[in-house]
C-alpha cells in the first residue's frame, strides 16, 4: 500500500512538472465550466432537489468526460509518437528479463522528456479475471529518457527487469511524452 502510493505521488509530481500549455488550458476550461455548473446546481437546488441532483451530476460527469477526452485529444494531435517493442528475452539461468524499445517522435515538436510504462500482465482466458489481470499486473516497470526528441527521431530504451520469470503474459506499454 505504501509503495503504491509513493507511486501515485511520483506519477502526479511528474505530470505536474512537465505540463504544457494545452494542458493548462484545458485545465482551467474544465475548472471553468465544471464551477458554472456548480454555480446553477447550488441555484437548482433551492428551486427543486432533482434539478439540483441532475445539474450536480452534469458537473460531475462535464469533469471526468472532459479530462478524459480533452487528454486524449492533446495527446492524439499534439503528442503524437509511437512505441514499438523491438525485442523481449528471458535469460535462460536467470530470473532477469531484457526488453528493447523504440520511442519515435511523430509530432511537430521536439519532446523534453519522456517516460515509458510497461506492465506484465498475466494471461486468462476468463473475462471477469481478465479486468482483474489488467488492474493488478504482475509487473509493472517504467524507463525515462535523458534529453531531447527531435521531430521524426526514433530513441532506443533497455530495460532490464531483475528476479522476474513470467510463465504466461502479455506484455502491454504506455508512454508520456511532454
Amino acid at each position: 500500500m505504501k509503495q503504491s502510493i509513493s507511486e501515485l505521488r511520483g506519477h502526479i509530481f511528474f505530470y505536474l512538472e512537465n505540463l504544457g500549455s494545452y494542458d493548462y488550458i484545458l485545465l482551467a476550461c474544465l475548472l471553468a465550466g465544471f464551477l458554472v455548473l456548480m454555480i446553477f446546481a447550488f441555484w437548482a437546488l433551492f428551486r427543486s432537489q432533482f434539478l439540483g441532483a441532475i445539474f450536480i451530476s452534469l458537473a460531475v460527469a462535464y469533469l471526468l468526460c472532459g479530462g478524459y477526452f480533452g487528454y486524449n485529444y492533446i495527446e492524439d494531435n499534439f503528442r503524437t509518437r509511437e512505441l514499438q517493442i523491438v525485442n523481449s528475452k528471458q535469460l535462460a539461468y536467470s530470473d532477469t528479463f531484457l526488453l528493447d524499445l523504440n520511442l519515435t517522435n511523430k509530432s511537430s515538436k521536439a519532446f523534453r522528456i519522456c517516460r515509458v510504462n510497461v506492465e506484465f500482465i498475466k494471461n486468462s482466458k476468463k473475462q471477469i479475471n481478465k479486468i482483474k489481470n489488467t488492474i493488478k499486473p504482475l509487473k509493472s516497470v517504467f524507463a525515462q529518457t535523458k534529453g531531447r526528441i527531435a521531430p521524426n527521431q526514433s530513441v532506443e530504451l533497455n530495460m532490464t527487469i531483475y528476479n522476474f520469470r513470467p510463465q504466461d503474459y502479455n506484455i502491454t506499454t504506455f508512454s508520456q511524452c511532454f
